[in-house]
């Protein structure tokens, strides 16, 4: 079992090394382009970083409003088909109150790249 896991444990490290992740930010600002549409677009903050060992955490707050449920999925799906993918921390959906049909998107999106 530990050989397995010390195995495991340096074919990670090995491909963190070769895949540096896109900064949050960026990611989201083109997602927010291709699927929910730059007017649609309310906030995009990045947070402090967070530092553990050689790992840092990079997190990102993002706000979308007026999106169909198939705009919302799209985002979702592309968040987890990022390589490598991201981690959702927070995700908040809210019916719209003018218009039914629509909701507002809040998420909170990380990283972990090589420090």
């Amino acid at each position: 079992d530990y050989l397995l896991l010390k195995t495991t444990d340096s074919q990670l490290q090995r491909d963190l090394a070769r895949r540096e992740p896109t900064p949050p930010l960026t990611f989201l600002e083109k997602a927010a382009n291709q699927f929910g549409g730059r007017e649609n677009l309310v906030l995009m903050r990045p947070l402090p970083s967070v530092v553990q060992g050689k790992i840092r955490i990079e997190t990102t707050e993002f706000k979308l409003e007026r999106l169909s449920l198939e705009q919302v999925l799209l985002i979702l799906r592309e968040i987890e088909q990022t390589s490598p993918p991201m981690r959702v921390d927070r995700l908040h959906l809210k019916r719209r109150f003018d218009n039914a049909a629509q909701l507002d998107l809040s998420l909170t999106v990380s990283a972990t790249r090589r420090n």
